[in-house]
C-alpha cells in the first residue's frame, strides 16, 4: 500500500498534495501514476464536480491498470489559469519519477487550448518522454499525428463551453443591473434576505452588527488609530468581519 506525501503549504483553499488510501498490490516493475483532479467554485456549484468524486476515480482507475499510484496533486482553480500549484506539483513529481500523468478529464488540465498545447508540447507530444492517461481521452495518442489533432479538438470545445457560460452570465448581469437588481456581493453592513420583491428577487437588509462595526470603526479613526490599532481593537471586541476571518490592518 502507498500513501502520498503531504506539504504544510497552502495556496488558495486546498493543499496542492492530498492523502489517499491506495490499497492495491503491485509488482515493482509497474509503471508509476501521478494523478491530478481539479475543480473551482463555479464548476462545483453547476456540475456537482468534487475533488473526492475525482479523486476516488484515479484512484480506481489506477487499481484497475495495476498501476502504482505515488501521488495525487491538487487545485482548486479555473481551467483558464496555468498558476496552479498542484499542477506544477505534479509535473514536477512525474518528471522526477518517470512516472504517468493521470486526470479523469482534458479540462481538469486546462480549458484554454493554447495552454493545452503548450502542455501537450512540453510533455507529452511527439519527442517528449512522459505520458498522459485522460479517462475521457481513451485511446487519443498526442504522440501521434491524428492524437493531437483530437486533444485539440476537445481543447476548442471545452473552452468554447466556459465562454458560452461567461457569455451567459454577462447577459444575465447585465439584465439584472439594468432592473435595478443587486449583483454580486454586498457591501459589508449589507445582505440578502429570504424574502422576494415582485420580482422575485432577494430583498438586500441592513445587518445591525455590522452596521454598529463601522460606526465603531468611524470612531476610532476619529480618534487618530491606526489601522493596526483599529483591527486590534475589532478583534478584542469580537466585532463581526464579513468572511468570518480575523480582523487585519493591511488592508
Amino acid at each position: 500500500m502507498r500513501k502520498s506525501h503531504t506539504t504544510t503549504h497552502r495556496r488558495r483553499q486546498v493543499d496542492p498534495s492530498i492523502r489517499f488510501r491506495y490499497d492495491t498490490v503491485v509488482p515493482e516493475s509497474a509503471p508509476k501514476a501521478i494523478g491530478y483532479i481539479r475543480v473551482s467554485t463555479e464548476e462545483q456549484k453547476r456540475d456537482g464536480i468534487s475533488l473526492d468524486a475525482q479523486k476516488e476515480r484515479i484512484i480506481a482507475y489506477c487499481a484497475f491498470f495495476k498501476y502504482d499510484l505515488v501521488a495525487i496533486y491538487q487545485d482548486d482553480s479555473t481551467g483558464f489559469d496555468m498558476n496552479r500549484p498542484g499542477l506544477h506539483a505534479a509535473f514536477d513529481h512525474m518528471k522526477r519519477t518517470g512516472s504517468m500523468f493521470v486526470a479523469i478529464a482534458l479540462d481538469r488540465l486546462s480549458r484554454n487550448i493554447i495552454d493545452v498545447e503548450y502542455i501537450v508540447d512540453s510533455y507529452f507530444g511527439l519527442g517528449c518522454d512522459y505520458q498522459i492517461h485522460l479517462m475521457d481521452c481513451a485511446g487519443i495518442d498526442p504522440k501521434t499525428r491524428d492524437g493531437r489533432m483530437m486533444l485539440r479538438f476537445k481543447a476548442l470545445m471545452a473552452q468554447h463551453q466556459v465562454e458560452t457560460i461567461r457569455d451567459r452570465t454577462q447577459q444575465g448581469v447585465r439584465y439584472a443591473m439594468k432592473h435595478g437588481a443587486n449583483v454580486g456581493r454586498l457591501p459589508y453592513g449589507k445582505a440578502y434576505s429570504r424574502q422576494l420583491d415582485a420580482e422575485g428577487r432577494r430583498v438586500v437588509v441592513d445587518v445591525p452588527e455590522q452596521l454598529a462595526t463601522i460606526a465603531r470603526i468611524k470612531e476610532l479613526h476619529a480618534q487618530n488609530a491606526t489601522a493596526p490599532q483599529i483591527a486590534k481593537t475589532l478583534q478584542s471586541e469580537n466585532r463581526p468581519t464579513a468572511a468570518k476571518g480575523e480582523w487585519n490592518g493591511t488592508g
